[in-house]
């Protein structure tokens, strides 16, 4: 069946205007959407009322979202609003008629189909074990604290899943221009007639003579072809030697040895240094 509505969008689009408008012809939807008193119904689609409960249940589960997505900031005065109110019951009403369409269809999702789903879903995900088995008692845990049973989750998930299917069909829907179907039919059509002649290097190189002469020519004319760029390989040590003398511990003993072993390196010789007074005086000048 959701293969038949996949091959045949635009035939099921057609289909579920025929379905979903006989309802709201022949049955209307009333709405009395009188919230402060005690009506038995807020609204009628295809015949089934919305109860206040089912309302106050959709009110909770829109607190939930709202709680989810501000946290703190979350105020439950949000939802006494006269729009919010509104929002909540249109929503509950579109979720009828997708009901009721998918009740009309006989559409079905397997058992298989929706236990994939909730294995799938973020929060029962983090209570899968390292064995990968589902803790039942946390699960359990999880659906008193939300009251819930799981033949409720389950059933809403598979309720869920065909509004999805029914919403998807349509909004997947989309109606292809005549000159696009055109084109493709004619290309569908057409034929096309291809040779092929396989060359085979080897074959041919045989019957080939080049000349050294050719060669040179060949390279001459196309030099830049085998030129590759200038390189450089270099390799180099840095020496440091303060980075040396940091990681060297030498003893005052090792001093005194290596001076005493390279004593005439550290050694000068003698040197005087003296001034002189020079006067000349006659060869027969006396003494005094």
């Amino acid at each position: 069946m959701l293969d038949y509505i996949r091959s045949h969008q635009r035939l099921m689009f057609l289909v579920l205007l025929l379905v979903i408008s006989p309802p709201f012809v022949f049955f209307g939807i009333s709405s009395s959407l009188k919230f402060n008193g005690d009506s038995d119904a807020y609204a009628t689609v295809a015949g089934r009322a919305i109860t206040p409960g089912e309302f106050h249940e959709a009110q909770l589960r829109q607190a939930e979202q709202l709680r989810a997505r501000l946290g703190a900031r979350f105020d439950m005065k949000m939802l006494d609003s006269k729009e919010m109110r509104q929002a909540i019951l249109d929503n509950l009403i579109s979720e009828r008629v997708m009901q009721a369409a998918t009740t009309r269809e006989r559409l079905f999702v397997s058992n298989r189909q929706v236990s994939e789903a909730l294995r799938d879903d973020p929060t029962i995900q983090t209570l899968y074990g390292p064995d990968g088995k589902l803790d039942e008692a946390r699960y359990d845990q999880l659906l008193n604290a939300n009251g819930k049973t799981r033949d409720g989750v389950f059933e809403d998930t598979r309720r869920s899943m065909l509004i999805n299917l029914v919403g998807g069909t349509v909004s997947h829907s989309s109606l292809t221009p005549k000159a696009l179907l055109t084109q493709l039919d004619s290309l569908l059509a057409q034929s096309r007639e291809v040779e092929e002649l396989d060359f085979h290097p080897d074959a041919y190189r045989a019957t080939v003579t080049i000349t050294d002469e050719q060669i040179a020519k060949y390279y001459a004319d196309n030099a830049k072809v085998f030129e590759l760029p200038e390189q450089v390989d270099v390799q180099y040590l840095v020496f440091d030697q303060h980075q040396v003398a940091a990681g060297l511990k030498v003893s005052p003993e090792e001093v005194s040895a290596l001076y005493k072993q390279n004593l005439a390196r550290y050694t000068t010789l003698d040197e005087r240094r003296a001034s002189h007074i020079l006067v000349a005086v006659a060869k027969d000048a006396t003494p005094s």
